[in-house]
């Protein structure tokens, strides 16, 4: 401090009393600080645990409505008419039901 320009001054003792409530002041306001870093830290927890129920809740939630739509997918490939075939044979191409490029015409489960 002295290279610096500056005296150090002289520090008065504190007494008994004063120094008792200075720590006790201290302490209080820890504790305040800590229940309030506590709060936030179980709300933080909760609300993060609450969150992810919700997320798996909705992943099974899309996979159980993925699966429905498969099942839907399946059953529409089996009550296709077996009829197809026999028109593929005997009629020309453009007598065919019109497909959407993703769907594929499933051989008649009678014949496979």
């Amino acid at each position: 401090m002295r290279m610096m320009g500056h005296t150090p001054k002289k520090i008065k003792p504190l007494s008994n009393e004063k120094a008792l409530e200075i720590g006790a002041n201290f302490l209080g306001e820890v504790m305040v600080f800590s229940s309030g870093v506590l709060v936030a830290l179980i709300e933080l927890t909760r609300k993060s645990f609450v969150d992810r129920k919700k997320s798996e809740k909705a992943k099974a939630e899309k996979e159980r409505s993925k699966q429905v739509i498969l099942r839907k997918r399946e059953i529409e490939r089996e009550r296709l008419p077996c009829a197809i075939e026999s028109t593929c044979n005997t009629a020309s191409s453009r007598y065919l039901p019109r497909t959407r490029p993703f769907q594929s015409v499933v051989a008649c489960p009678s014949t496979a």
